[in-house]
């Protein structure tokens, strides 16, 4: 009897272990982008909630609205699947640019945005807003074609935003 209910428990925890393991991965899912493996639109949401309910962090905090410029050309031009290579570049490139700590998601389409924290002057707004855009100055190599792409890219301070509406709006308008 011992036996048989060590080996139930055993069983037990392996598939509690498993339900665990696949709870995490549908997280995961939810959270991200496929293409990119980027947080997504409702994950960024999140993240933008939590920094206007702490008060210190919304004072020190920007968003960067990123979008890519003549993406639809480059899907014309290349095809779909030279278009995601560029999506997923993109995303490479802006994870790159930024501090560990900051935040960047694909919101839609050739949309990304970023959160940045700890920011406490513009000049260093500036500063990413420029390392940003060089991202862009060496193609991305598909197929033996060199693809050349930009973005264009707007920057609003949590702190002069009434809403995460109203910083989305501001970033995307600048």
């Amino acid at each position: 009897l011992n036996t048989v209910f060590n080996q139930l428990l055993e069983e037990i925890h392996h598939w509690h272990n498993q339900l665990q393991s696949e709870n995490s991965l549908l997280n995961y899912q939810v959270q991200h982008d496929d293409l990119t493996q980027l947080p997504n639109r409702n994950y960024f949401h999140q993240m933008l909630i939590h920094k206007f309910e702490n008060p210190i962090q919304r004072n020190m905090s920007a968003v960067i609205f990123i979008d890519n410029n003549n993406f639809k050309t480059i899907n014309d031009k290349y095809g779909h699947l030279a278009g995601d290579e560029v999506l997923k570049e993109t995303a490479n490139r802006l994870k790159s640019s930024i501090r560990q700590h900051d935040f960047v998601a694909r919101l839609s389409g050739d949309e990304f945005a970023i959160i940045l924290d700890s920011v406490s002057e513009t000049d260093y707004l500036i500063s990413i807003a420029e390392k940003l855009i060089k991202t862009c100055e060496k193609p991305v190599y598909y197929q033996n074609e060199e693809i050349y792409f930009s973005f264009s890219l707007g920057i609003a301070l949590t702190r002069n935003a009434e809403s995460i509406e109203d910083v989305m709006s501001q970033a995307d308008q600048a």
